[in-house]
C-alpha cells in the first residue's frame, strides 16, 4: 500500500452532489474537456469518455484491436491521474491530463463505433462514498505498513495472520460505475495492473459478462495466479457482481477480493465461501480458499 496516499477531507470534493453530469455524446464529452477548468466536471467528462468508449470496444466489432487498445490504456492512464491528484488534493493538472488524452483523440474517435450513444448519469452519493472506499481499503491493507514501520509489530502481525491479507496485485473494475473507485484503489493500493469487464443487465441488458468484442481469448488471462481486487460502484442485488466473480475465478487467481463504494450483499457469504473483513460499509471481502 502507498503509506504516503491521504485522502481529502474537505468541502472542496463536493461529495454531495447527486447524478453529476448531463447525459452527452463522446463529441459533446471531449470539447467540453477542452476547455473544462473545474476539477468535479473534468473528472466526471473524462469518466463519461471512458464509458462510452469502453462500451463501443464491447459492442461493436468494427475496428482494430491493437488501436483500441492504445486509446483504451490511454484514458485509464488519464483516469487514474486525475482521480488520485483530486482524493489527494481536490486538484487536477488539467493540462497534464488534457495532453494524454487530446493528442489520441483522432484515433479514439477513429476508433469509437456507436455514434450518437450518450452517456449514463453517474451516480454520486450524498456524503461521498468514494471517500468512505478509499478510507476502508486504508484500513483493511494498513497492517503491512504499521509492521514495516515497526509500530505495534505484535498485534499487527496477528491481525495480518488472522485475516491472510496479501498485497493485491490487479485490479479488475466492473464497468462503468466502478472506474472511479478502481482508479482510486489502484493509487491507494500502489497497483497498476488494471483490467475491466462489463455485466449490465439493466441499462445494457447483458446476459453474461461482457469484455471488448476484438480482444484476443486470453484478454483475461492475467488474472491466473495473481491476488485480484474486484470493484463496482453498488452492490444492491448482488447479480451483476456475483456474475462477475464466477468470471475472475474462472480465470484461476490467487485469491479474489470484492468491495464496492456502497450496498452489501448476503449472497457473497451464502453462495461462495467469502469472509467479510470490514465491520461497516463499505464492505470488503475475502475469498476463503480451506
Amino acid at each position: 500500500m502507498n503509506s504516503q496516499y491521504k485522502l481529502l477531507k474537505n468541502s472542496a470534493l463536493d461529495s454531495t452532489l447527486q447524478n453529476a453530469g448531463e447525459i452527452k455524446t463522446l463529441l459533446e464529452l471531449l470539447n467540453e474537456l477542452e476547455a473544462e477548468i473545474h476539477p468535479v466536471d473534468f473528472k466526471d467528462e473524462l469518466l463519461a469518455i471512458t464509458q462510452l468508449f469502453f462500451d463501443s470496444m464491447v459492442e461493436s466489432e468494427k475496428g482494430n484491436w491493437e488501436e483500441q487498445e492504445k486509446v483504451f490504456s490511454t484514458l485509464v492512464e488519464a483516469g487514474k491521474t486525475a482521480v488520485g491528484s483530486y482524493y489527494q488534493s481536490g486538484e487536477i493538472d488539467l493540462d497534464k491530463v488534457k495532453e494524454l488524452v487530446l493528442t489520441h483523440v483522432d484515433c479514439l474517435i477513429g476508433q469509437y463505433f456507436l455514434n450518437d450513444r450518450r452517456s449514463k448519469v453517474r451516480w454520486v452519493t450524498d456524503g461521498g462514498s468514494n471517500l468512505d472506499f478509499g478510507s476502508t481499503l486504508q484500513k483493511t491493507y494498513r497492517e503491512k505498513t504499521i509492521s514495516e514501520e515497526g509500530k505495534g509489530v505484535f498485534w499487527a502481525l496477528r491481525r495480518a495472520r488472522e485475516r491472510k491479507i496479501p498485497g493485491v496485485d490487479m485490479v479488475v473494475a466492473v464497468a462503468s460505475g466502478g472506474f472511479e473507485p478502481a482508479y482510486l484503489a489502484m493509487n491507494i493500493l500502489g497497483v497498476d495492473e488494471f483490467l475491466p469487464i462489463r455485466y449490465s443487465h439493466v441499462s445494457r441488458h447483458d446476459l453474461g459478462v461482457k469484455t471488448p468484442a476484438l480482444a484476443p481469448e486470453n484478454y483475461a488471462a492475467a488474472i491466473k495466479g495473481k491476488s485480484v481486487l474486484l470493484v463496482d460502484d453498488v452492490i444492491l442485488s448482488g447479480r451483476s457482481i456475483l456474475q462477475c466473480m464466477d468470471y475472475a475465478l474462472q480465470h484461476d487467481p490467487k485469491g479474489l477480493y470484492i468491495s464496492s463504494m456502497m450496498g452489501g450483499n448476503s449472497k457473497l457469504t451464502e453462495i461462495y465461501s467469502f469472509k467479510r473483513l470490514t465491520e461497516c460499509q463499505p464492505h470488503v471481502w475475502r475469498q476463503v480458499k480451506e
